[in-house]
């Protein structure tokens, strides 16, 4: 856990240092004001989580080669599964999908919320944005939470299962940018993420419905926005 703050915080750090560069270009260094409304620009975005993913990739990496007599394809659980794994999952996060918004409609919720909307209008540049969120960031994020994190509590008293809440817990915990009730989506998906992970031994069915949900969140807003 420990470990994962120390990852956690070198990705913070890089989006600090995009929204300083991006500041700097505008000019806006000076003004606190317009540094805080660039927190939420697309373009800090992008290149935050584009400069941060590799980060979180190799610390992750060196901190599993670290713990002695595991291999890090069988610590991450890059291991193969079958088409009919992948085909579960794709019904899972499209069932799971329907139900959230479901829920929101019945909850009178935004379609989508405001905050995806500001990052998509002011990503300057939307090839890097859909790269992004739709690749980098759930790499970053499988590989930290359902990949590092998770082998870790496993392993403890806790198991498989506390494992799969614990990781969803903290990786809700991350999307600050939402309010309580689009955390509890996410929450949501990572029990059923984590459930994949657990089941089968591997990450990629997770990492497969983790890039599924942000293309077609991210097609949602494009469409939306026209």
């Amino acid at each position: 856990m420990v470990f994962s703050l120390c990852v956690v915080s070198a990705y913070v750090m890089a989006q600090v240092v995009a929204l300083l560069v991006v500041g700097a270009f505008k000019g806006h260094l000076q003004d606190p004001r317009a540094l805080q409304a660039l927190g939420m620009n697309g373009l800090v975005a992008s290149l935050g989580i584009c400069v941060g993913t590799p980060l979180v990739l190799g610390l992750c990496g060196l901190f599993a080669w670290m713990r002695q007599g595991m291999g890090l394809i069988s610590y991450f659980g890059l291991t193969r599964v079958s088409w009919k794994v992948f085909a579960a999952s794709f019904g899972a996060i499209a069932l799971y999908n329907l139900v959230a918004g479901g829920l929101g409609v019945l909850l009178d919720r935004p379609e989508v919320p405001e905050s995806m909307l500001q990052i998509y209008s002011t990503a300057g540049f939307l090839p890097l944005l859909w790269l992004a969120v739709i690749v980098a960031a759930p790499l970053a994020e499988e590989f930290l939470f359902r990949g590092f994190l998770f082998q870790g509590i496993a392993h403890t008293r806790l198991g498989g299962l506390g494992a799969v809440v614990l990781t969803s817990l903290a990786w809700a915990a991350i999307h600050l940018q939402y309010e309580p009730f689009e955390m509890g989506v996410i929450f949501g998906m990572g029990l059923v993420l984590g459930a994949f992970r657990w089941k089968t031994g591997s990450l990629l069915p997770a990492l497969f419905m983790h890039v599924l949900n942000n293309l077609a969140a991210t097609l949602q807003v494009a469409l939306i926005l026209g």
